[in-house]
C-alpha cells in the first residue's frame, strides 16, 4: 500500500537528501526528471510544495506540486500544477517527459495516493503538462474529476537507423540541405561541431547561445528565457555542476559560428533542448537551423547515441529531419464539486465560443 505525505517549507539540504535517498534504488530513464535536472531546480527557485510517497515506511518516490489562486469573473479557484510553480518566471524552465520521480513499477501506485490526497486537499483543479503518457492519470482520476486531454506535437531521429549521409531526408529535403552545406563551405570554411568542455568555455558558448536566443525571441509574446535570471541560474547548474545530464555543443563554418544548442544527454539518448542560430547569414539560400541540426545528428550518431530528440512544439525543420513523430500529453484535470463542476463549464463554453469563431 501506497500512502503519500504532503511537505511544506522543505529545505534545500532535505530535498536533496530525498533525491539522493531515492536515486539510489532506481536509475532514472528521464532527461527531465531526474537528480541532476531536480536538484538544478531546486536551486534555482524555491521549492513549492513537495509530496512524497512511501511504501509502508520506505520512500519510494517524491513529486513537486505548485499551487496557485486563479480567477473568473466571481469564481475563483485553487489551482495545483505537476512539476511546476505556477508562477511564469519560474516555470519558463520547462518540463518534458513529466512525471513523478519513482521507479517505473511504482508510477502508477504513486499517481493514485496523489490523487487521493488532493481529493481530501482544498485542490479544485489540476494541471500536468507534457506527460508521455495520460492512460495513468486518468486511470486514478477518472471516478472523481473531470477530464481534459490536449496533445503536443513531439519528433525525434532514430540514430540507429539511420546513415551518415542522411539519405532518409525526402529528397526535396535533402536536395536543400547539400545545397546549404556547399554554399556555406564555399562562402566561410570547413563545417565542424565543438563541444563546450572547461568551465570557461561553457560559461563562453553560454553566452553565445543567450545572445542568439535573446536577438531572435526577445521581442516575442512570452520573450527569452535568457534574460529570466531563474531560467539561466537552472540551466548554467545544470550545465556546470553535472556534465553526463546536459552539454553545450556549437557548429561552426570556418571561423564562422552557425549555432550553440543546449542539449541534454544521458548514455543513449539526447534531447534538444534550446538553441541560438545565426541568422545574419546574408546568403538566403542557406538554411543554417536545417546545417545545424543534421551536424548534431550526425555528431551524435558517431558518438553511439541511438536516439535525437528535438522534444516538444511544432516546427518544420523537425517534422523534415525526423524519423519518428510522437505526442506528449497535457492533462487537466477537474474536481466533481460544484466549484469544479461550474469551472469545468466556463472552459467548455469558452472552447465552444473559439471554435464557433473560427468557423465564421
Amino acid at each position: 500500500m501506497v500512502h503519500a505525505k504532503v511537505v511544506n517549507g522543505c529545505s534545500h539540504k532535505e530535498f536533496c537528501q530525498y533525491i539522493e535517498q531515492l536515486s539510489a534504488q532506481f536509475k532514472p530513464s528521464n532527461l527531465f526528471i531526474n537528480a541532476a535536472w531536480l536538484h538544478s531546480w531546486a536551486t534555482s527557485t524555491s521549492l513549492q510544495t513537495l509530496v512524497l510517497f512511501f511504501k509502508d515506511k520506505d520512500l519510494i518516490g517524491l513529486v513537486l506540486v505548485g499551487t496557485v489562486r486563479k480567477q473568473n469573473g466571481p469564481v475563483k479557484w485553487h489551482h495545483a500544477l505537476v512539476n511546476q510553480s505556477g508562477i511564469p518566471e519560474h516555470d519558463q524552465v520547462w518540463v518534458e517527459y513529466n512525471r513523478i520521480f519513482c521507479a517505473a513499477e511504482n508510477e502508477q501506485m504513486c499517481i493514485k495516493a496523489l490523487i487521493e490526497i488532493l481529493d481530501r486537499e482544498k485542490i479544485d483543479e489540476l494541471t500536468v503538462s507534457l506527460a508521455p503518457s495520460a492512460s495513468g492519470w486518468i486511470k486514478a482520476a477518472e471516478k472523481n474529476w473531470f477530464i481534459e486531454v490536449e496533445s503536443c506535437f513531439g519528433a525525434k531521429v532514430c540514430l540507429a537507423s539511420i546513415s551518415d549521409e542522411l539519405s532518409y531526408l525526402s529528397k526535396n529535403t535533402r536536395y536543400q540541405v547539400r545545397k546549404a552545406f556547399k554554399l556555406l563551405q564555399e562562402d566561410f570554411g570547413e563545417l565542424f561541431v565543438s563541444k563546450a568542455r572547461s568551465a570557461q568555455e561553457q560559461l563562453d558558448y553560454f553566452d553565445l547561445l543567450s545572445n542568439l536566443h535573446i536577438e531572435k525571441w526577445g521581442n516575442s509574446e512570452f520573450g527569452s528565457g535568457f534574460n529570466n535570471p531563474t531560467f539561466r541560474k537552472h540551466l548554467l547548474t545544470l550545465i556546470l555542476e553535472y556534465p553526463n545530464n546536459a552539454e553545450l555543443i556549437a557548429v561552426f563554418a570556418g571561423s564562422t559560428l552557425i549555432g550553440v544548442s543546449l542539449n541534454l544527454i544521458d548514455e543513449h539518448h539526447v534531447g534538444f533542448y534550446c538553441s541560438g542560430i545565426n541568422y545574419n547569414i546574408p546568403n538566403k539560400k542557406i538554411k543554417p537551423g536545417y546545417i545545424f541540426h543534421t551536424q548534431m545528428i550526425k555528431h551524435y550518431k558517431s558518438l553511439g547515441k541511438q536516439e535525437y530528440d528535438f522534444l516538444a512544439g511544432y516546427a518544420q525543420y523537425k517534422q523534415s529531419l525526423s524519423t519518428e513523430i510522437y505526442n506528449l500529453k497535457t492533462l487537466r484535470l477537474t474536481k466533481r464539486n460544484l466549484r469544479g463542476t461550474i469551472i469545468h463549464l466556463l472552459r467548455s463554453l469558452k472552447h465552444l465560443f473559439l471554435k464557433l469563431k473560427q468557423k465564421t
